[in-house]
């Protein structure tokens, strides 16, 4: 028996009937769903689906307190200048090493972590992520922003009433 399994045999069948119901009554609802976060404004709960590490979790509203915005992002300079610099004066002189250090690459903008952070009245908190790693600029990053600003929006109205 494989260890999947052997979790799967440890936990009450009463237990995974009722989050396999829970799950299915989201997925079927008009929940917003953003990663495992489905939002249902009709009954007013946030389901978090459960991970490999973690357990499902059901929100009443009313029990979301606050949240946190993540957002981390960085430039970096694709080609070195003096790198640049060196060639050009190897190639053409001192004018070279000039040119060369002032043509010396572009900045590319990147997003290391984009999320919000949920706070509830019991002192917890569940992160939702959007952007886990470094990610350029782009297709990717946009879409994730978007996300980003309606669940802040979502969160907005949840907390404010």
């Amino acid at each position: 028996m494989g260890l999947f399994n052997k979790l799967l045999s440890k936990q009450d069948p009463a237990e995974i009937e009722k989050y396999k119901s829970l799950k299915e009554s989201f997925k079927n609802s008009s929940a917003q769903r953003f990663n495992k976060f489905y939002f249902d404004s009709e009954k007013k709960q946030l389901f978090i689906d459960k991970t490999l590490t973690t357990k499902y979790a059901l929100i009443d509203y009313n029990d979301i307190t606050g949240y946190a915005p993540i957002e981390e992002t960085h430039s970096k300079n694709k080609k070195h200048g003096i790198t640049r610099a060196v060639v050009g004066g190897a190639l053409a002189g001192g004018v070279g090493a000039i040119v060369g250090a002032a043509t010396g690459g572009k900045n590319a903008d990147f997003v290391d972590k984009l999320g919000v952070v949920i706070q509830t009245s019991g002192n917890q908190s569940f992160k939702l992520m959007f952007i886990n790693v470094e990610t350029k600029k782009g297709f990717i990053t946009s879409t994730a922003y978007d996300q980003f600003e309606k669940v802040q929006a979502l969160l907005n109205g949840i907390v404010n009433k």
